[in-house]
């Protein structure tokens, strides 16, 4: 008979197995805490510390301690918050700082974790100014350029203006109008975000400004059918704040076309300060293509005494019937003795006898045209003709800067009749 084996009690059994398992339970680990980066701050901020926790069994993380062990010598340096994962550090002194974070898990404290705070000063920026123009007359219309400021950590800086006349700006680039003159110091001071500031400067020269003003500077009469006229206005206007502005000449500059001529001169020389004055000027073309003038505008302005006005324009051939052409004639010459241009050439009474009987000249050539005379016409204003045309035999009946364009408005005339 075999030898008998025990009873195996299962009661037993269960409790030393418990008692195994409660024994491994009870084998706590220590969380791991980690410091976070290293971080770089400048001298007079804080900075919050990335502290963080992980612990082996999954338990919660239930108490936090950062401690400084190493900084430099003097400094007196803060830590807010040391009692949780992200404190605050701060300090008053440049240089290298080493600090620790341990955790804890309600039973165990981790190992020490250790991190480095760099902090460095905060260095100023730089202002520098551009600005254009640096002189001129008033009222004098500066740019300012403050772009190529800078910051050394390329921080955004802020902009400041003192452009030397009581008034002020802000931005890196400003536009700002001198109204008096004088010798201005423009400020630029650039700030960063820590209070740091730089300054820069340029001088700003504003001289006398002028008193007169002409509109437009330039005119293009454009298209102009040969034997018509377009007429266009140039106003002078005085500017200055108290000075009267006067007039000396107003004349077209040599090498002039003579297609061009002032049909209206200013009523008076003298302009007060704020008025105007109008300058008549026509166009009448008396060959096809392109011609120009300038009209020149000689005053006592200190600082622009002569202006030229560019005048251009194009004749293009469209005829006309000669009935238009005498009336676009006979119109001009109205035109001309209003504005003084066109006048009786002679002495005394025999000025004016002599400019009626130069339009009694033309009138005639009309009636003759209407009744379909054409030859006689041709006759009458190839008389004219020579009552216009500076030569010294016969004499002239009229003169003055319209008389030229009269002669070659009569010309075409004589053209589109067929006169020989």
């Amino acid at each position: 008979m075999g030898t008998k084996q025990p009873k195996l009690n299962m009661t037993v059994l269960l409790a030393v197995v418990l008692a195994m398992g409660s024994s491994v339970a009870l084998a706590n680990l220590p969380p791991i805490a980690d410091a976070g980066p290293s971080q770089n701050m400048y001298l007079g901020e804080s900075v919050v510390l990335q502290g963080s926790a992980t612990d082996p069994d999954g338990d919660p993380i239930r108490g936090w301690e950062w401690q400084v062990i190493s900084a430099p010598t003097g400094s007196s340096y803060s830590l807010a918050l040391a009692d949780t994962a992200n404190a605050v550090f701060g300090t008053d002194m440049i240089g290298y700082y080493a600090l620790t974070l341990i955790a804890w898990d309600g039973q165990l404290w981790s190992d020490p974790d250790a991190t480095m705070v760099i902090v460095v000063e905060n260095q100023t920026p730089t202002a520098l100014i551009d600005a254009a123009p640096l002189s001129g007359p008033a009222p004098l219309v500066v740019s300012f350029d403050g772009t190529n400021s800078y910051d050394p950590e390329g921080e955004e800086l802020l902009y400041g203006w003192d452009f030397g006349d009581l008034s002020d700006g802000s931005g890196a680039e400003v536009s700002h109008e001198y109204t008096e003159p004088g010798t201005y110091t423009a400020e630029l001071i650039v700030m960063d975000e820590f209070g740091n500031a730089d300054f820069d400067s340029i001088e700003i020269t504003v001289t006398e400004g002028s008193n007169i003003q002409v509109s437009p500077e330039a005119y293009d009469f454009g298209d102009v059918e040969l034997g018509s006229s377009s007429p266009t206005i140039i106003t002078i206007t005085n500017t200055g704040g108290t000075g009267d502005l006067v007039l000396s000449g107003i004349s077209f500059a040599t090498g002039s076309s003579g297609d061009f001529a002032i049909t209206t001169n200013p009523a008076t020389t003298t302009v007060l300060p704020g008025e105007s004055v109008d300058v008549g000027i026509t166009f009448t073309p008396t060959a096809e293509g392109y011609v120009s003038a300038a009209l020149q505008i000689t005053s006592d302005d200190d600082i622009n005494p002569l202006i030229e006005v560019a005048l251009g324009g194009v004749g293009v051939y469209v005829e006309l019937p000669p009935e238009g052409q005498i009336a676009a004639i006979l119109a001009f010459i109205k035109a001309s003795i209003e504005a003084g241009t066109l006048f009786g050439d002679g002495s005394g009474n025999s000025a004016g006898n002599r400019l009626n009987a130069f339009i009694n000249m033309i009138e005639a050539a009309g009636d003759l045209i209407e009744d379909g005379l054409y030859a006689e016409a041709c006759g009458q204003l190839g008389a004219a003709l020579k009552k216009c045309d500076g030569q010294p035999n016969p004499p002239d009946f009229v003169a003055g800067e319209a008389a030229e364009v009269v002669k070659g408005m009569i010309e075409v005339l004589r053209t589109t009749l067929g006169c020989q």
